[in-house]
Order: structure tokens, then sequence, then C-alpha cells
């Protein structure tokens, strides 16, 4: 019995570690409520250029096709390890349920509960809380077509641009206000 308790006690110190993070870590996974208004920085920008630098890094240029929120910028980069593709083959507007969910969001690659890799394609539009990389949800791809509307029908980018100008307009002073 008392084997039995040590080998138990010992399998938990030398395997508890290699399996610590069972949950999302605390500001990983916000809800898309809590996400859009703590933005401080939100663009719609385009991968331009994916530059793989030593140790598995890629350095991803960005140039912003619209700014939602922050300061004016033409350009960006985001580093990462490398990842696999989004999944976006359920929903590509983002009007799936389970992307509305508690730990919704399309990250591919090594993405878990423990850390985020981004991965971007070049060439596709993304929208970017550049302020939060590191939860699920900031960096969703997103429909862009040249010479028309930079957006079409998606529903992240419509949701986070209402709330947007929802805030803006709550934090903005009213006319003839003191």
């Amino acid at each position: 019995m008392v084997k039995s308790c040590l080998v138990a006690v010992l399998a938990m110190a030398v395997f508890g570690s290699a399996h610590a993070c069972r949950t999302r870590q605390i500001g990983m996974d916000p809800s898309p409520e809590d996400l859009v208004a703590s933005a401080r920085e939100v663009y719609v920008a385009r991968v331009v250029q994916a530059t793989e630098t030593e140790g598995g890094k890629v350095d991803y240029e960005f140039a912003v096709v619209k700014r939602l929120a922050g300061p004016f910028r033409t350009r960006f980069s985001i580093s990462s390890n490398t990842a696999a593709a989004d999944d976006i083959v359920a929903s590509p507007d983002h009007s799936d349920k389970r992307f509305w969910e508690a730990g919704g969001g399309r990250l591919g690659g090594d993405s878990n509960w423990c850390y985020i890799t981004l991965r971007f394609d070049v060439g596709i539009s993304y929208l970017v809380f550049l302020d939060r990389p590191n939860t699920y949800r900031s960096t969703e791809r997103i429909n862009v077509f040249p010479g028309r509307e930079p957006i079409t029908d998606d529903k992240w980018y419509q949701y986070v641009e209402e709330r947007l100008r929802t805030k803006d307009s709550v934090a903005a002073p009213t006319a003839g206000a003191r």
C-alpha cells in the first residue's frame, strides 16, 4: 500500500509538469464582448510578406487596409513561430456557432490552452487586435475584395466594427458638454 502511494506521488511529480496546462491561461480567451471592450489597436490588414528567421520564427509584414481603432499606421509586423493554417473551411464568414462560444476562434497550428502560435498567409487580409495578439479571435482571416468596400459580409468584422463605433461614441463628449 505504501509502495503504491509512493509510486503515485512520484508519477504526479514527474508527469504533472508535462500536463500542467489543462485550462486556458488567464486572459487568453476573452469573450467577444471583453476583447472588443479592451481593444486599443484594431486593423484590417493584408499580409504582404512573410520572412523566415533563425530559430523557427516567421516575421509577417502587414499593410493596413482599414483602421478601426488606434493610431494611424500604414504597416505593422508580427513575429511568431511557424504553425499550420487557420480552420476556415466550416465558416469563412464567422457565422458558425462554435466561433462565438467560449474557446472560439480559428487559430491553427500549435495553438492550445498554454500558448497561441499565429500563422498568416501572404496576400490574405486579417482583422488584427494588435494590442492583444495572444488571445483567441484576435487575428481572424477576413474576406476582402480589391476595388470594393474593403469588407464583405463577415460577421466578426461587423460585430467588431459596430462595438468599436458604439464604444467611441460613448467615450466621446457630446456637443456642448463640459
